[in-house]
């Protein structure tokens, strides 16, 4: 039985020849382009010389921060919180104390913030996208400056065929297909990237939605088709 995937972003090349390998049809699309900002001097001029803590939880933000935390005043002595693996891989560039939450997410990322709370300005670089939920997770004990260092743009393009799966790396991401006015039919499943973007697919769409732990694209591409073989599997012996 083969299998029809939507996925909503560019692939690299690793995932499209386990793909193919697979003979699995797939379309590949970017539903977001991202602008990199220019660090805001005199947000990041007033903390310049302190020791600091930074909150990283999308990817993006631990790029910009790789390349700008020269020009912003890092010191030996900051330390950062991050919610994933590949966000630990991007910022070990940086020679300073990188922890990583238990779990893929704000809440876990919070409560590892709270046990290492040590009193310094903690500063959460985010997007325009952000959900700003971490405040609130943190709780009001610790004071969290914000700044915009990046922006997601949705790209408006209409999705042509139908698939039995669509994967979605972000909420954003689900934003810009559903503002093309693209449609999933009832029958296909939805795979998304944590809960965040697994709570949001539920509430536009009604089918069923699978949150995947895994954030790795081809991990998490070989997690969607396993699911979709045993779905559909099952489907069948449902109507048999």
């Amino acid at each position: 039985m083969s299998y029809s995937v939507f996925i909503g972003r560019k692939l690299n090349q690793e995932t499209q020849t386990w793909l193919e390998e697979n003979n699995i049809s797939f379309s590949e699309q970017s539903l977001l382009e991202v602008e990199f900002l220019a660090p805001d001097l005199s947000f990041f001029n007033k903390t310049k010389n302190e020791s600091k803590n930074w909150i990283i939880t999308s990817n993006w933000a631990a790029k910009w921060l790789l390349n700008y935390n020269t020009e912003i005043g890092f010191q030996s002595t900051d330390v950062i919180y991050c919610i994933s693996e590949k966000q630990l891989e991007t910022l070990a560039g940086i020679s300073v104390n990188v922890f990583v939450s238990e779990q893929k997410n704000a809440k876990s990322l919070a409560k590892l913030v709270r046990k290492k709370s040590d009193g310094k300005t903690t500063v959460y670089l985010n997007g325009n996208k952000s959900l700003n939920i971490f405040q609130n997770e943190v709780g009001q004990n610790i004071h969290i400056i914000e700044t915009e260092v990046y922006r997601n743009i949705p790209v408006r393009q209409e999705i042509d065929g139908f698939f039995d799966a669509y994967l979605f790396f972000s909420p954003s991401g689900i934003e810009s297909f559903i503002h093309s006015e693209n449609k999933i039919p009832d029958r296909s499943l939805i795979f998304t990237i944590g809960k965040t973007t697994g709570h949001y697919a539920k509430s536009i769409f009604s089918n069923k939605v699978v949150e995947s732990p895994i954030q790795k694209e081809l991990e998490f591409v070989e997690f969607a088709v396993n699911q979709i073989e045993k779905y559909q599997r099952n489907r069948v012996k449902t109507e048999n």
